[in-house]
């Protein structure tokens, strides 16, 4: 069997494949990648442990499971990090991260699906009523015409696990506003931030130009209960980069101060997805969204509300 070995410095490792690969080792003791090219003969695998500052790679065998073509990831949960194979778990991770990327993902979960199945106690009750009735029919010298009574059914549940995906829904902010009715805006907004009065005005537009994104954002149906939350760290605009969830949690990147009332989402086409406190505060991508937010949501205020507004940051 052909094997390769590759000895390096941990940091080279994360400069080689990544620090968004190598975070798996966060929950993993082991990371295997079994994959093959469908115009290839031979499937490879390669691997790598936790305490280790060098990889493997070597040919796979029957026993490592290639797929046809493809490419599997096996993580070898170190120990304290059990929950991670655990379907709820999973879920809301999915849920919380990547519930609107553009590529299903499913989770092997265990589910609960309905059965008919013979009430058997029912059936020989109802069995039991006929054969009185026709009994008591024949004493009398009557004819007896009733059918006999077909079996009790009754639903049970079994669980069953099985792949589902997980993450069906299409993000509201991709599609036009000419096809999202006002009740859908509410329930995102409802649902999104927990809240449970519709919202007062909301914006939905594009920025296109030198830098793209998209955005929703709500002026709340009723102000915060203290004045204090107006002072504090926003957790109110949630941040995504192509689709991917990054973060709700945010000083002053996104929007001012004073703004910390809003509600809403922007996804960004230019932030990388590894985007840091760093990378926020330094932006310049972020900056030009700040300056775009401020002036949209004013606009939600005035002349365009519920309207697709398009900016383009070009020349």
């Amino acid at each position: 069997m052909e094997m390769l070995q590759s000895q390096s410095e941990g940091d080279n490792l994360i400069g080689k494949f990544g620090v968004g690969f190598y975070s798996a080792f966060l929950v993993a003791s082991r990371i295997t990648v079994v994959t093959k090219n469908a115009d290839d003969d031979k499937a490879w695998v390669w691997e790598s442990e936790i305490d280790s500052s060098s990889y493997s790679i070597r040919e796979a065998t029957d026993a490592d499971g290639p797929p046809a073509r493809g490419t599997k990831i096996v993580l070898s949960l170190k120990e304290g990090a059990e929950e991670f194979a655990e379907g709820e778990k999973l879920t809301n991770l999915v849920k919380t991260y990547s519930e609107f990327i553009s590529f299903p993902i499913e989770v092997f979960a265990t589910k609960s699906v309905p059965k008919q199945v013979e009430d058997a106690e029912a059936t020989a009750s109802a069995t039991e009523e006929y054969k009185k009735k026709k009994i008591e029919a024949e004493a009398k010298g009557e004819e007896f015409t009733e059918d006999a009574p077909e079996p009790v059914m009754k639903t049970e549940y079994e669980d069953v696990q099985e792949f589902v995906v997980t993450n069906n829904d299409k993000p509201i902010w991709v599609r036009s506003p000419r096809d999202v009715e006002a009740d859908a805006y509410n329930e995102f907004f409802k649902s999104t931030f927990k809240e449970f009065l519709d919202p007062l005005a909301y914006n939905h537009f594009a920025v296109e130009g030198d830098i793209e994104f998209r955005s929703i954002l709500y002026v709340p149906g009723m102000a915060p209960f203290e004045q204090q939350d107006m002072m504090a760290k926003s957790r109110a605009i949630k941040l995504y980069v192509r689709r991917v969830f990054i973060s709700d949690e945010f000083d002053e990147s996104l929007l001012p101060r004073y703004l910390t009332f809003v509600r809403g989402i922007v996804d960004s086409n230019d932030l990388p997805l590894n985007v840091s406190r760093e990378i926020l505060q330094e932006s310049r991508v972020v900056r030009v969204m700040r300056k775009r937010l401020v002036s949209f949501f004013f606009c939600s205020l005035s002349v365009c509300p519920y309207k697709l507004c398009v900016y383009s940051t070009g020349s």
